[in-house]
Order: C-alpha cells, then sequence, then structure tokens
C-alpha cells in the first residue's frame, strides 16, 4: 500500500512539474512587446527619504539624467508601475453616452503615470498620435495616451485620437493624444489589454526607474 502511494505521489509530482517546466518554456517565449532582458527598474520611494514635491521632483530628474550618461544606457524613464509588477493603478473610466449618472458603474481600466521618455524607454510602436511630452506634464494637461485594445474597445468605428473620457462621472476630461501598440502589462499570458498612461506630475514622491540598456541588463544591474 505505502509503495503504491508513494509512486502515485511521486507521478503526480513528477506531472505538475513537467507542466510547470512546459509553461514556463512557452512564458519566456512569448512576445511582451518589449525586450525584458535588456531592461532594468529600480523602484524609489522619496517620501521614505525625506524628499518631498519639488525636491523629489528633482531628485528624480537628476537621477534619471545621471543614469541616461551611462555609456552603457540607451534610455531611461520614469513611471508609478513597471509592466509585470504586482501593484496595480486602476482607474473608473467614464464615456459620454455610456453612463447617465454618478451611480452608473464605470468602466476600470488599469494604467500607469509616465514621463515623456517612457515610450522610448520601453521599445513601445506608437500607431497614431503622440507620447506624452515635457509641456503636458510642467502644464499639468488632461491628455492619455492609450493601448489599441482599449482605442478599439470604446472607439470601435471611429478615431481614437481626439476623443475624451472622464476619470469621474463630474470630473474634467481628459484627451486622447496617442495610441501605443498593445504590450503585456500585468502577466506574460494575457489577452491584450486596455491600458492607459497618463502624465507624471512634475512633484510625484514615488517613482519607478526604468532603464533600457545596450547588453543585457542582468550584467549591469549592480
Amino acid at each position: 500500500a505505502l509503495v503504491v502511494m508513494q509512486v502515485a505521489v511521486s507521478l503526480v509530482l513528477v506531472v505538475a512539474g513537467a507542466l510547470l517546466v512546459r509553461s514556463l518554456s512557452v512564458a519566456a517565449r512569448v512576445n511582451l512587446g518589449y525586450e525584458v532582458d535588456r531592461i532594468a527598474y529600480l523602484a524609489v520611494a522619496g517620501e521614505m527619504n525625506g524628499l518631498e514635491g519639488d525636491r523629489a521632483g528633482a531628485f528624480f530628474e537628476q537621477g534619471r539624467q545621471r543614469l541616461q550618461a551611462l555609456p552603457q544606457v540607451e534610455a531611461v524613464a520614469l513611471a508609478s508601475r513597471v509592466p509585470l509588477s504586482l501593484n496595480n493603478n486602476g482607474f473608473s473610466v467614464f464615456l459620454e453616452g455610456h453612463q447617465a449618472a454618478a451611480s452608473d458603474e464605470p468602466y476600470r481600466v488599469d494604467g500607469a503615470y509616465v514621463d515623456e521618455h517612457y515610450v522610448n524607454a520601453m521599445g513601445l510602436r506608437l500607431v497614431s498620435g503622440r507620447g506624452i511630452e515635457p509641456a503636458d506634464r510642467d502644464e499639468q494637461r488632461r491628455v492619455a495616451v492609450i493601448t489599441e485594445t482599449m482605442a478599439r474597445r470604446f472607439w470601435p468605428d471611429r478615431e481614437a485620437i481626439g476623443r475624451d473620457f472622464r476619470l469621474r462621472f463630474d470630473g474634467d476630461p481628459w484627451r486622447v493624444i496617442g495610441v501605443v501598440a498593445d504590450y503585456k502589462v500585468d502577466t506574460p499570458g494575457e489577452n491584450a489589454k486596455s491600458y492607459i498612461h497618463l502624465p507624471m506630475r512634475r512633484d510625484d514622491t514615488f517613482a519607478n526607474y526604468i532603464v533600457r540598456t545596450r547588453l543585457p541588463a542582468a550584467s549591469l544591474v549592480s
């Protein structure tokens, strides 16, 4: 009885292990929409290090410029969230003609606050319009860059550029200025998702440095 039980348990473990290895192998071949082996990131919480407001913004920008100056670095960006990370920035999206009152259920869409270098640092493909620009952040403009899936979901029969949405039913509108190709934001195996990119504030006290390197990033992190 013990031998039979041990063989049965071992068989289950072997099968489970084989399936896990197969899943990892498949995941490693998934096109994420960016070159994951040449991207490293570092999360910095300014408020936990005595940095607030303009001081935090100046610190982050100086750090970005110093990283950008390294010969082995191609591009550096700042963002509130890094793709495939566990945390999530969720937004409630209201569209004219879709919700009639504040009590109506909004569309739930994930996203991130990003700087003007994000699209380049991640190596994303701009499908139409433009990306975030420095003036968008300086003037705190209500503009957004969205993914192709979000554009098709909310404006299937028209151009998404120039369309508006709100993050509160009675809030000020945000205007779509650009559309980027879909990329994996939560897991390698996910279907294409709607995703929003909003301009990162100059005085934010938390940011992720996203660094795209010329060589595999693992050897350069230290």
